[in-house]
């Protein structure tokens, strides 16, 4: 009941914050001691073949004698195919608080290696299951505890789809590029042509000429973006130098309705993960009821929409709509 209570707690924390490349973990060690694990993290970085994040993480330990270790460490993936089903997976954590202990100060150091699959893959959201040979060593107990732990990680996806997984395309040319239609005429009108400022048309021929970059925290170059990242990065090859943050950009420019049929190429989307909540999420809108952004999969296109599958998800925390520059052509 404990495990599955914290399941849920950080099923729905993870999937609110997808968007940011957030993932939790809980795990049950299989020892007779009941042993608890929870993670979480909020970057993931590469190392070659490798994928790595920094992690907080809490060991509950009951029994004859209970220990709550908490402390900091990293986690370390290899994909064994594209789609990471399986993957390998060990890591190292460290610290030197204990909440059982009288004091509170008790240092501690472990390590665990295994294997996993990732088990469903959905747009900025997975859940993966893994198993793992785990050791933690400390002075508070009179042994090591070391153990097999089986736990399940929900957040950002960890395998890739085939599409994701093959090599970048080089960028289109803006004549070869699907239409982009006006929303007050529905006509389709190649981006090289349509009618709206020529600087707004180049905003969005750099988001576009990003497509397939990876997420990246903090990231505003072609290496990585995040969300207000990838606005910047389109927005300086105009010499426009936006907020770096995503809720100084929901303040940037001209407010608009919200309505999709008023919005034009290059006006930026605001959203939030809760309901009258603060911005946390920004995108680049591009026509056709479609917006660029950068998320946990990584620089895509989306569709905003209460019929599409996945619009469904960003219709209710669209919370508003900015142009920075010009207005209608």
């Amino acid at each position: 009941m404990k495990l599955a209570v914290a399941l849920a707690g950080l099923g729905v924390a993870a999937r609110a914050l997808g968007a940011q490349t957030v993932s939790v973990s809980a795990s049950r060690w299989l020892t007779k001691t009941p042993i608890y694990d929870f993670t979480a993290a909020i970057h993931e970085g590469a190392l070659g073949p490798f994928r790595w994040k920094p992690m907080v993480r809490y060991t509950s330990v009951a029994g004859a004698e209970p220990a709550g270790f908490l402390g900091a460490g990293a986690d370390l993936r290899l994909p064994l195919g594209a789609r990471a089903r399986p993957f390998l997976t060990g890591g190292i954590s460290a610290g030197f608080l204990n909440l059982h202990s009288s004091l509170g100060v008790d240092p501690w150091f472990a390590w665990g290696a295994g294997i996993g699959a990732e088990l469903v893959r959905t747009r900025g959201f997975g859940i993966q299951v893994q198993a793992l040979y785990q050791q933690l060593s400390s002075n508070h107990s009179s042994h090591r505890l070391d153990g097999v732990a089986i736990g399940i990680r929900m957040g950002n996806p960890f395998g890739r789809s085939p599409a994701e997984a093959k090599p970048a395309a080089p960028a289109p040319s803006p004549a070869s590029r699907p239409p982009v239609a006006r929303p007050d005429s529905g006509r389709a009108i190649p981006l090289a042509t349509a009618a709206s400022p020529a600087s707004t048309l180049r905003v969005v021929d750099a988001a576009l000429d990003a497509m397939g970059a990876p997420y990246r925290w903090g990231g505003s170059n072609a290496n990585g973006f995040d969300c207000s990242g990838l606005i910047v990065y389109a927005y300086r090859t105009i010499g426009l130098e936006l907020p770096r943050h995503s809720a100084e950009q929901a303040r940037a420019g001209v407010d608009l309705p919200r309505e999709v049929e008023g919005l034009l190429p290059g006006d930026i989307l605001a959203f939030s993960a809760d309901k009258g909540g603060s911005v946390t999420h920004v995108g680049l809108y591009v026509g056709n009821g479609k917006f660029i952004h950068s998320s946990s999969g990584g620089v895509r296109v989306s569709q905003l929409s209460r019929d599409d599958r996945e619009g469904k998800w960003w219709w209710p925390r669209w919370v508003g709509a900015r142009r920075v520059v010009g207005g209608r052509g």
